[in-house]
């Protein structure tokens, strides 16, 4: 039987909500000072979800205080403490010209193929076809082997 209809006026709730449910909102204090959160953030390297449990305040909240407080907010999903690449930009986009596959190229920089070959766009560089990128890699296994024999 639904609520509203005509049969009389909709029920009312006989007795108040229990204590026990959940409030509404966030406290009104936060459990950790400002530059609390900016250390965990800047230096533990820890993201705003994890911050933001401990402080008991949201995530948002917490890249607000840091952008406030003049540290810098990382990208989704960004490098965040895996530190830079092994190899250079110029190093790598030789390499690869050179006939290196691309995820062996990215096993020696320390990212992902896909981060390597968002680099080789980046920079303008063509990448190889997958028949292209076999023939390369034949060459270059032959080159390998004709420099070990020699």
């Amino acid at each position: 039987m639904h609520r509203f209809d005509a049969t009389g006026p909709p029920k009312l709730r006989s007795s108040p909500p229990s204590p026990r449910s959940y409030p509404r909102g966030h406290p009104a204090q936060r459990h950790l000072p400002d530059e609390e959160i900016l250390r965990l953030y800047v230096e533990e390297k820890l993201d705003s979800s994890t911050i933001g449990i401990r402080a008991e305040c949201t995530s948002t909240t917490v890249l607000e205080i840091v952008r406030a407080l003049g540290g810098v907010v990382r990208g989704p999903g960004g490098r965040g403490d895996r530190g830079p690449l092994k190899l250079t930009d110029a190093e790598i986009i030789r390499r690869y010209n050179d006939g290196a596959s691309g995820k062996a190229l990215a096993k020696q920089a320390g990212c992902s193929y896909s981060t390597l070959y968002g680099l080789l766009h980046r920079h303008g560089v063509r990448t190889r076809t997958p028949a292209e990128n076999g023939a390369a890699t034949r060459s270059t296994d032959r080159a390998q082997i004709g420099r070990a024999k020699g």
